[in-house]
């Protein structure tokens, strides 16, 4: 994922916002701060290049500083309290929030609060220990006082239990009427190293989450700890130390990013930095975003997770976030997962964006999806075993073959050869055969390590990493494959790369100052580019010099750097180029040399022939069941393509635009120099731009134009090249040469304008049956069995004329297309199957003599206990000896 800055909001008078919400529903934003400031903001999101803020409310009514405030989303109230103890509901009237309700208990003030998710039910903590429970309409529920002092409260996802907490991290759970039913210790053997709590998220996850067991109960402590739990009842935490001050955590909408903000301090620079660090729920760190300012306060998420909010000061800073999808991109076609509501299972949607083709697949326990050429690898959690599964699919999500690993794949990469997964310490290796043949999906694990699979000590291709791992406790985050290298990232920055294959050999050690994130190679594996989790771009250059010396660990060779990037494509035919996502920009480079950004918000799909393709995933998320293309994809060209189109479209000389190609050497710049030509009936220029492109096929038609003497076939030629078919149609009508139209359209597969010119020449007899036989084929591999059975039948195709009668249960009409069998064997006995399916005995018994089969007659018989019809056929053909055996 990554985030950045796109708006900044300064509140009156410098006045300190202590705390902020966004409602779910309505994108009302709720700020609170010092001298009793209460403001709702209205942010609506315009265009691509920012927000604008709809409306500004500022609500009157608190005196002290407001230190809390909570949305009720279904009932459109608001509810705030400052630091003297005075709660204030607020509704919504005609556009504009009034105050509802008041409530004081003039003892302590209220630390911290929280409506149900329903809305019904909203509990209070005070400071005093006191928790009281109330209604949406204002009456007190319950009220329970405890002895120690309370200082956050939250609800479970169920709205059935409350679980308040002490700074000292003593939780207590109490249910939906007050009873207290358990507690627990955050933290029991480390008291003194984490601080007191200070804040604590419960993420209320829904019945569309594929993934209920992963944590969503979070707690922050002040000096960096944070504990993330399953539930109340989870003893098994996962605990993961940020490196911050932590002052205020929440999870997105869905619950598969945390967002946990506060400030940490460089030794080397005594000023606190504001950051705000996203995990995942199984607490990888995912980015860092840093935020100018003294200190961070309060953060809220945007009710779709693509907008987050944070108070700083005396400013509101919103940040864009482009989440991680699960996705990847086949040729014509994108592979995405989501989850529908009610169904445990990820859906899984290959669609094909040039035939508009959809096809779904539901995988339980998804994790990952990668993709290279026509092929997808779709990476599970076994819901029988502890093993994790690799589905290899083509295209239309067909499943060619799978395997079983028994390391946690966190990490995938694939080449159209290779596929490589990888765990914390260890990477396994596989190689992808025979697509669309046998589609063999084998390992190329060493046999030792195959002997073993159980043990990943016995990892010989990774036998060095797995050491140093359980050495240095420097663990595996990021990983890249090309044909002829993987690269591992490791935590500590160092980059580790093998030669392939096999994979057990060392070849170059790499040192990075940070974590890498992202990795990829160009296309002939002379560059690497690398995402860190800063979202700095660094392009390095593979040293040659440096090779088969692993004992060393080597500076790369740095190209280019780039800030604020999240996303990373190089070209498929120009090691040179590759395209960059900078926050809502893309780049494309040339080496160091960027062109001109292009606004945009697409993922980047592919680079290749001088064009970047994207998609608008954000888009297709909203409605992943029916994406529209026109919509969704965009292509975006480079300067170079766009000069050339220029150069071409103007009155120059030509000579101009060759010494335009000869600088930017690229087979798309030639094979468009070469239509042009063609098209100026340049058959010279044409011929030798042909030959820089390498369009064999090309030369083939410049030399086909040299030898024909008539101009007007020639120009017919040249437009069919061109794809004008309808033109070289008329062309060669005109000219009375309907051989050639005719030919046209057959290369075509258009039969039906061949049917139409065979009609003009009077064709008779086998030309007419012939393509009336391919009329038929057309419709049939349609299914389109009642359309395709005239054809078949005016073609003298019997064989396929009763598999439509067949198929179309015409029983009567497939007696009668008996009746045209001549002497094909071939057809007597395929009919003589489909009467036997039929159950129609005498027919298919007719059939089997016709095709001189009179043992499959007989047998026919007897199956179907026809022993008088069996007898009779034996009778006539003289097969009593065989019959006395029945």
């Amino acid at each position: 994922m990554f985030a950045f800055l796109s708006k900044k909001i300064a509140l009156p008078n410098g006045v300190q916002v202590n705390c902020i919400a966004w409602n779910s529903t309505q994108d009302w934003i709720a700020c609170g701060g010092k001298n009793g400031m209460l403001k709702v903001l209205l942010l609506e999101r315009m265009s691509d290049e920012g927000s604008n803020l709809s409306m500004n409310q500022t609500l009157q009514g608190h005196e002290g500083a407001v230190m809390t405030v909570c949305w009720n989303e279904n009932y459109q109230k608001l509810t705030s309290s400052d630091q003297n103890g005075l709660i204030i509901v607020w509704t919504l009237h005609k556009g504009m929030w009034f105050e509802e309700m008041i409530n004081n208990r003039n003892k302590s003030f209220v630390r911290d609060m929280k409506w149900d998710g329903g809305g019904m039910k909203i509990c209070i903590v005070y400071e005093d220990g006191v928790i009281i429970v109330g209604s949406v309409d204002g009456k007190r529920l319950w009220a329970h006082e405890q002895k120690k002092k309370l200082t956050l409260i939250e609800w479970s996802p169920d709205g059935q239990l409350i679980l308040a907490s002490t700074a000292e991290g003593e939780c207590y759970v109490y249910d939906a009427f007050g009873h207290l039913c358990d507690e627990f210790i955050l933290f029991p053997s480390d008291r003194h190293t984490v601080g007191p709590l200070t804040c604590m998220t419960w993420h209320r996850q829904n019945s569309s989450c594929s993934e209920v067991s992963r944590p969503s109960l979070a707690f922050g402590f002040e000096k960096g700890l944070v504990q993330l739990m399953r539930d109340e009842k989870d003893r098994d935490p996962l605990i993961i130390d940020v490196g911050l001050s932590i002052v205020h955590l929440k999870w997105n909408i869905d619950g598969t990013i945390l967002a946990i903000a506060g400030v940490s301090s460089i030794s080397s620079d005594p000023r606190e930095i504001s950051k705000v660090k996203f995990y995942d729920p199984r607490g990888n760190l995912l980015h860092i975003l840093r935020v100018p300012g003294k200190a961070i306060n309060s953060i809220a998420w945007e009710r779709t997770g693509s907008r987050f909010a944070m108070a700083v000061d005396s400013f509101v800073y919103f940040a864009d976030i482009r989440p991680s999808y699960r996705w990847g991109n086949l040729q014509n076609a994108i592979v995405y997962s989501f989850t529908k509501l009610g169904r445990e299972e990820d859906c899984v949607m290959f669609w094909n964006h040039e035939s508009l083709q959809k096809h779904a697949k539901y995988i339980k326990n998804l994790i990952a999806i990668c993709t290279a050429g026509d092929n997808c690898v779709l990476v599970s959690k076994s819901t029988i075993t502890d093993d994790f599964l690799l589905i290899l699919c083509d295209s239309m999500g067909t499943l060619i073959n799978s395997t079983c690993v028994k390391v946690n794949p966190l990490f995938t990469a694939m080449t159209e050869q290779y596929m490589v997964v990888a765990s914390q310490t260890c990477v396994y290796l596989w190689s992808v055969d025979g697509l669309g043949e046998s589609g063999i999906f084998s390992s190329r694990v060493r046999e030792e390590e195959r002997k073993e699979h159980d043990s990943l000590e016995s990892s010989a291709s990774m036998r060095c990493a797995m050491d140093r791992a359980r050495s240095y406790d420097d663990h595996i985050c990021a990983l890249a494959v090309s044909e002829q290298y993987v690269l591992i990232g490791m935590q500590s920055g160092v980059l580790e790369c093998y030669r392939l294959p096999p994979l057990n050999n060392l070849t170059v050690k790499y040192k990075l100052t940070s974590r890498p994130r992202h990795m990829s190679f160009n296309c002939n594996s002379t560059k690497f580019g690398v995402i860190d989790v800063n979202s700095l771009l660094l392009i390095f250059a593979m040293d040659t010099e440096s090779l088969d010396e692993p004992c060393k660990t080597f500076n790369p060779v740095l190209i280019n750097h780039r800030n604020d990037s999240w996303d990373l494509q190089w070209s498929d035919d120009d090691p040179d180029l590759y395209a960059v996502m900078e926050k809502s920009r893309l780049y494309i480079f040339r080496g160091s040399s960027p062109e001109e950004p292009i606004i945009s918000q697409g993922n980047i799909c592919s680079f290749c022939d001088l064009r970047v393709t994207a998609v608008l995933l954000d888009e297709v998320m909203k409605d992943p069941e029916r994406p529209k293309k026109e919509h969704l994809i965009l292509n975006f060209e480079t300067k170079s393509l766009r000069d050339m189109r220029r150069l071409l479209n103007q009155n120059i000389y030509f000579r101009d635009a060759v010494n335009f190609a000869v600088a930017n050497d690229h087979h798309c710049l030639w094979r468009l120099l070469s239509k042009s030509a063609l098209g100026k009936r340049e058959y010279m220029s044409a011929y030798q731009s042909f030959v820089h492109c390498g369009d064999y096929h090309g030369v083939q038609l410049v030399k086909r134009l040299e030898v024909i003497d008539d101009e007007n076939e020639r120009e017919a030629v040249l437009i069919t090249y061109f794809q004008q078919f309808e033109e070289a149609e008329d062309m060669y009508t005109h000219n009375n040469q309907l051989e050639h139209a005719i030919n046209l359209r057959s290369k075509m597969g258009d039969w039906f304008k061949v049917e139409k010119l065979l009609h003009n020449i009077c064709a008779e007899g086998k030309a007419l049956a012939w393509i009336w036989d391919k009329i038929g084929h057309y419709f049939y591999e349609r299914q389109k069995w009642a359309r395709a059975a005239p054809y078949f039948s005016r073609s003298n195709n019997i064989t396929k004329l009763a598999e439509c009668l067949y198929l179309q249960e015409n029983f009567t009409s497939l007696e009668r297309a008996a009746d045209r069998i001549n002497e094909d064997c071939n057809a007597s006995s395929a009919l003589a199957h489909l009467f036997t399916s039929a159950g129609m005995c005498e027919q298919a018994t007719t059939a089997y003599l016709h095709a001189n089969d009179a043992e499959n007659a007989i047998s026919t018989c007897i199956v179907m206990n026809r022993w008088e019809h069996a007898t009779t056929v034996a009778g006539s053909l003289e097969f009593h000896q065989d019959m006395v055996g029945v």
